[in-house]
């Protein structure tokens, strides 16, 4: 794409184009630092809060699940209300 736009950057100038124009262009690599970025929380810590938070899921689960257990048996259904059969 840089090659499409500096060609069409030649067509239209009427003087030399930039020095830079003949050296490829490179993708500039940011250094690697050894060890987790800053503010990373440490991998044990991170386990227990996702530990935490699955445990605390599944309580959740479990409580919409007995509340939905306890709707369905108490539900009268179209029949017992009307005393018809289908």
């Amino acid at each position: 794409m840089l090659s499409i736009y500096r060609e069409a950057n030649r067509e239209k100038r009427g003087d030399a184009v930039p020095d830079r124009f003949k050296e490829p262009w490179k993708l500039a690599h940011p250094p690697v630092e050894a060890g987790p970025p800053p503010n990373v929380l440490p991998w044990d810590k991170l386990e227990a809060d996702v530990a935490r938070a699955q445990t605390s899921l599944d309580e959740r689960m479990r409580e919409v699940h007995e509340e939905y257990e306890r709707a369905f048996h108490t539900y009268q259904s179209l029949d017992d209300i009307t005393g018809g059969d289908s």
